[in-house]
């Protein structure tokens, strides 16, 4: 039995299994849509007391949001007054900071060529001093993003100069 099959009708053979395979992939893709909805459904419908509660609450979470928001917007308006005032102190305050800097390292090259212990003490205070410089300078940045620590950072620079000081007297 030789039987001829032209390319049209194998082709049509084809694309009749392609098209057949797709209902059944389209049959099944809806069938698991359907499952779906019905579980969506069932999780809303056990859960509608929960949903209609929460909506109920949203505008008065939305009343205290907005009031949030307020008072933040206010709270960041003050800190940005304050931090434009006390801007100039804190750029003063690091002016004089280098100032005294240079007039420490003046007063500890003369006082390390008199004798040994005491240019090993002058080094001792050099050291302090630039760190205290530098932590003077991180204060000064720091007074600018954080204004509830600048009392604390001036005390502490205040300490550290006082120390100075009274290690340069007693030398």
């Amino acid at each position: 039995m030789n039987n001829t099959f032209t390319l049209s009708e194998i082709m049509t053979f084809f694309l009749t299994l392609a098209g057949i395979g797709a209902l059944v992939y389209l049959a099944l893709v809806l069938k698991n849509v359907a499952e779906i909805l019905k579980g969506v459904k069932k999780l809303l419908s056990d859960n509608e007391e929960s949903i209609n509660l929460t909506v109920e609450r949203l505008p008065s979470v939305m009343e205290n949001v907005e009031k949030a928001s307020g008072s933040v917007s206010t709270l960041t308006e003050d800190v940005t007054v304050l931090v434009e005032n006390i801007t100039p102190n804190v750029e003063n305050m690091v002016g004089i900071a280098d100032s005294m800097m240079s007039d420490i390292n003046t007063v500890t090259s003369t006082v390390s060529d008199v004798t040994l212990k005491v240019g090993n003490t002058a080094d001792r205070v050099t050291n302090s001093v630039s760190t205290l410089a530098g932590t003077v300078q991180d204060t000064a940045h720091m007074f600018a993003s954080n204004r509830d620590s600048a009392k604390d950072y001036i005390l502490l620079a205040k300490d550290l100069l006082m120390d100075v000081v009274q290690i340069v007297k007693k030398k």
